[in-house]
Parts: C-alpha cells; sequence; structure tokens
C-alpha cells in the first residue's frame, strides 16, 4: 500500500450520529464523552509520549496531534464517518523526534476516513478509508478530571445577529490589500497584497500568511512578526452562537476576552482572544447561513483590517457530493471543467483556473489547466521531448461528452516518480490534463467524466 504524505487541510461539517440498535433492548453506541488514544495509524505506532488523541462532543471533534491541538466537525450516518477542514494551533515541535511529521500525517489520515467500527466492548475505535485500516483508537482509562478554564462569564448567552449581505461590498477596499473570494459560498475577504494564500478548498477553508509557503518546513520556531489566518466555513445551517458555546465548554480553550464588532459590511459578531496551545484572535460571525471564522496567529496586528472586510455576495456551488453513490462531482469555478471522483478522495491544493489535487490511499492525480497552450499535441510533443520522460503507450480515447482525449502512460525519471497516466484534452479552448501516480485502478473511471459544466 503506498502511504499517502501529502498535507491536507480540509472544512468543517456538522456532526449526525446514527448507529444500528440490535434487538428493542439495545442502545447506540456513541463516542461522545470519551478519551480515545490513538495506538496505530497507517500500519505504524504513535510516538511515545506524544500520543495523539480525539475527544467528540456535541458534533464537534478535538484532541492533540502529539504536538499540537486541533478541532473541527465530524459527520456520522451509519457506519460511515467523516472529518473536513480540520485546524490546529501553530507551535514548532522538535522532542521528541519525528513528532511534526506524524501530526501532518496524522490529520492526513482524518481527513481520509470514510467508515469506522466500535469493537464488542466499545472500547477500541478503527476508522478505515475504502478496504484499508488506517487509525485505531483505545479509550484512556486513566483521564483525571480536569476543571475547565474560567473567565468571568456574561449572563447573555451568546448570540449572533445576521444581516443579510448586499451583493458586492459597500466599503472601498484597504489600501495595499487583495481580495480573497470563496465562489461556492459567497465569502469575500481582504488581505494584504504581499501575503500568501494556500490551503484553498473552495466552500470550506483557505489559509492566509504573511510568509512564503514553504518558510517553516523544517520545523523552525515561528518569528514574531509572521502571521497565519484561517478561513474556516461551517456547513449551511451552523448556527454561530453554538459555535462559540462549544469553545466556551471546551477544556483545552481559554476565551480570554470577547466583544461585539460591527464590520464595514454592516455584518455583526464577536471578537475573541483565546488561549489553546498558543494565543489567536478570531472573529465569528454568520454570512448566507454559515457560521465564518477567521483566526489568526503569530502577530495580531494585520487582523483588524482583515475581519473588517469580511463580506458575503451571491455564491454558486462548484462541488457537489451524492452520497448515495459514492462520488463526488469536483467543478473548477473559474474555467467550468468538471469531473467526478470518488466520494472517498480527497480534493485539495486547489487553485481555481489553474489545479486541483485528488488523492485516495493508493493513486494521487493532479488536474492541470494549461493557460500557456492552446492544443493536446503542443503539451504531447512537449513530452516527447524532454529528457526524462518514456512514453510506455499513447492512445486515443473519447470521453463520456463525446470529446476526444488522448490518453499516455510513460515513465517519469525524476524523483522517483516512475510511471505515470496522463489523460489531455481541450475543454473550453484550454488543455487540460489529468495526471496520476499510484494504482490507475479507478483512473479510466475518473478520466472519462471530464467536461464543461452546463
Amino acid at each position: 500500500m503506498q502511504k499517502l504524505h501529502k498535507p491536507i487541510i480540509i472544512a468543517f461539517c456538522a456532526l449526525f450520529l446514527s448507529a444500528c440498535a440490535v434487538g428493542s433492548l439495545a442502545s447506540e453506541p456513541t463516542l461522545d464523552g470519551i478519551t480515545w488514544v490513538l495506538t496505530t495509524y497507517n500500519d505504524a505506532r504513535p510516538i511515545d509520549g506524544a500520543l495523539p488523541t480525539m475527544e467528540f462532543e456535541d458534533g464537534q471533534v478535538s484532541g492533540t496531534t502529539g504536538c499540537n491541538h486541533y478541532s473541527g466537525s465530524y459527520q456520522i450516518k451509519g457506519d460511515t464517518i467523516s472529518f473536513s477542514a480540520l485546524s490546529q494551533t501553530e507551535m514548532a515541535c522538535m522532542d521528541p523526534e519525528g513528532v511534526m511529521e506524524q501530526e501532518r500525517i496524522y490529520l492526513e489520515l482524518l481527513g481520509l476516513a470514510d467508515r469506522f467500527e466500535l469493537s464488542d466492548s466499545e472500547d477500541v475505535l478503527t476508522i478505515y478509508a475504502g478496504p484499508h485500516q488506517i487509525l485505531t483508537f483505545e479509550v484512556k482509562n486513566d483521564n483525571p478530571t480536569v476543571s475547565a478554564p474560567t473567565r468571568e462569564q456574561s449572563t447573555i448567552t451568546p448570540t449572533i445577529m445576521v444581516v443579510e449581505p448586499t451583493l458586492t461590498p459597500t466599503f472601498e477596499s484597504p489600501v495595499g490589500f487583495k481580495e480573497y473570494r470563496d465562489s461556492v459560498i459567497g465569502v469575500s475577504v481582504y488581505i494584504p497584497e504581499s501575503w500568501v494564500v494556500t490551503g484553498v478548498i473552495e466552500g470550506g477553508y483557505a489559509i492566509f500568511q504573511s510568509y512564503p509557503e514553504d518558510k517553516y518546513v523544517g520545523g523552525e520556531g515561528r518569528e514574531p512578526e509572521d502571521t497565519k489566518c484561517d478561513l474556516n466555513i461551517q456547513p449551511a445551517g451552523t448556527s454561530a452562537g453554538k459555535l462559540i458555546q462549544q469553545w466556551e465548554s471546551n477544556e483545552l480553550t481559554t476565551i480570554v476576552s470577547d466583544e461585539d464588532v460591527v464590520l464595514q459590511s454592516g455584518l455583526i459578531g464577536q471578537r475573541f482572544i483565546i488561549e489553546s496551545m498558543g494565543r489567536s484572535v478570531a472573529f465569528v460571525t454568520e454570512i448566507n447561513n454559515r457560521a465564518i471564522v477567521l483566526n489568526c496567529f503569530g502577530n495580531p496586528e494585520p487582523f483588524e483590517k482583515i475581519a473588517n472586510t469580511l463580506s458575503g455576495f451571491e455564491g454558486t456551488a462548484s462541488s457537489t457530493h451524492d452520497s448515495n453513490v459514492g462520488v463526488q462531482q469536483y467543478r473548477d469555478s473559474e474555467t467550468g471543467v468538471t469531473l467526478d471522483v470518488p466520494g472517498s478522495w480527497a480534493i485539495t491544493e486547489i487553485i481555481p483556473g489553474v489545479k486541483a489535487t485528488l488523492q485516495s490511499l493508493e493513486t494521487t492525480g493532479d488536474l492541470f489547466i494549461r493557460s500557456d497552450i492552446s492544443r493536446v499535441d503542443e503539451e504531447v510533443t512537449q513530452m516527447k521531448s524532454n529528457e526524462v520522460i518514456t512514453i510506455i503507450s499513447e492512445d486515443q480515447i473519447v470521453l463520456n461528452s463525446g470529446q476526444p482525449a488522448t490518453q499516455i502512460e510513460m515513465n517519469i525519471e525524476m524523483d522517483n516518480i516512475g510511471q505515470s497516466m496522463l489523460v489531455i484534452t481541450e475543454i473550453n479552448e484550454k488543455v487540460i490534463v489529468l495526471s496520476c501516480v499510484g494504482d490507475f485502478t479507478k483512473v479510466d473511471g475518473i478520466a472519462v467524466t471530464l467536461k464543461a459544466s452546463e
């Protein structure tokens, strides 16, 4: 089995827990109210002294990775389970050795989860991705009672006033800022022009950071002036007030302060300073019937200007997921190119109009949208002239839409890539390339669904 080690940052989902009752007197098993401790991941054992944990409560999941604290939401239906857009704090842990790599793989595997099992005694939780067992947890028995952090409590239950957003922001953007738009949900925010946008999952998540994407690959400590912000879009119907109450009841989170804030767009929300394995500042509001969370770590100075520009517009869904048939459709919001992907696969590293990455445990596929060339034969000619590429086979196929395409199997002598399969076609006057490595079993079925959306 090829172990997938590419980072996956994934969007929050609401919880619905449903388990089968055995006989009229049997009670449904529950994951809530228990601390689960990781015993194996991807056929490996976690690092002693840095064991990841997981807790489920009222639709929210939280725990530690062995270094950082993470939180998010999950969805259960029958024996299926899914996690998405998990976020974590930003500590860099150098000891014990390997803990940061463990964190990366652990969060990645949570993103691939699609099924779970509880042992008969309900003290062992096993999580699967397809037929593969990827995570195993046991109940923590020596869990001491910990008092929740306290702060001065308000006598008013947290609520969010919802103001209908205008279709276009009614304010001028700050000088030196650029706009980021989530076209699926219809959320707009302005960030400094020099900042990097990464980790985009349209309709769910985006990361904004003031430093280059690869600056902290080595795990060194973060510099005080560096700032990283997570834009988290909760599922439809999520109440911001309930989300805030869950923060307040979380033993691992201390809310240092909160205040009501009115944005330039007229939206009303709450601004928080939070301690959770490091201090962050967060803003929570509701846009288009969803709770929106902007959470920033590091230098808090840019936060106020960024948060103040949050607004809504009319979004158009660019991906759909039909759980009944186990298929999700990915749609590139810039070009209208779509393809169908197995429901258990993750879709990450989305750059609208440029690329998206499709991942399972055994297969990684990159969907490239080429704007620099306009003909398939140009792409094929470039490949054939590349000294590190050996063409094994080249065939002409027809997509489900009736569109012709070229399928190429090749060997790439670079960075241990090895054998790769490509399907190349032209859609909306652009060359589209689906490049896959790993297990090619499902690649043909995915590739033939390439088409332009209606």
